[in-house]
């Protein structure tokens, strides 16, 4: 099988936010920490960084991982496999003023280890973790995928969503933006 990674699009302008979490404050919470969960019936609250003047993508990152519109909610939420808990999210510029539109965050809690390390190249850290830090050639091992449309890897120093060919050809269609759709194969990254 094809996949493609959804990486940051260093053409659109920088948007980037910093979210806290109603009722009960979060403190310092990432997504990439895969056993402690959001409770249920918390919101989120993200203040976008200065330089942001319009936001107009549906998918873009936080401190605690990414926020997407409720048009990339519908298509995350029709066909395709994934899992995640859609947190309600109310989006404000620097200045305080509100963004319009339904946004959330997208709590993923599909993470599984799909590095293809027999046909990938790449190099580990020294450290001992394991975790690879460098890579020039990435493939996707799909026998660990199990059936995912949007995951993300294990064991990897990079936090962006892998998507099927069936999913990154919706994404496309339904014009959702806020990042640049790059096979894996042509996927590179380093320390």
């Amino acid at each position: 099988m094809k996949y493609f990674i959804l990486a940051s699009d260093n053409d659109l302008p920088f948007v980037y936010g910093d979210a806290k979490f109603e009722p009960v404050d979060q403190g310092v919470y990432s997504n990439l920490w895969h056993d402690r969960k959001l409770p249920s019936g918390t919101t989120a609250r993200v203040k976008l960084v200065k330089s942001v003047k319009r936001l107009n993508r549906d998918l873009f990152s936080v401190n605690a991982g990414f926020v997407g519109s409720k048009k990339l909610l519908e298509v995350l939420q029709g066909r395709f496999k994934s899992k995640f808990n859609p947190v309600p999210a109310e989006i404000f510029y620097h200045s305080g003023e509100r963004v319009q539109g339904d946004f959330f965050f997208l709590e993923f809690d599909c993470w599984v280890d799909a590095f293809d390390y027999e046909n990938s190249k790449f190099i580990k850290d020294v450290d001992g973790s394991g975790k690879v830090v460098e890579c020039e050639f990435l493939q996707i091992d799909s026998c660990e995928v199990r059936g995912y449309d949007l995951f993300f890897l294990l064991n990897v120093d990079f936090f962006e969503p892998v998507v099927s060919m069936g999913l990154a050809e919706e994404l496309k269609k339904e014009k959702i933006s806020g990042f640049k759709i790059i096979s894996t194969e042509d996927f590179t990254w380093s320390e």
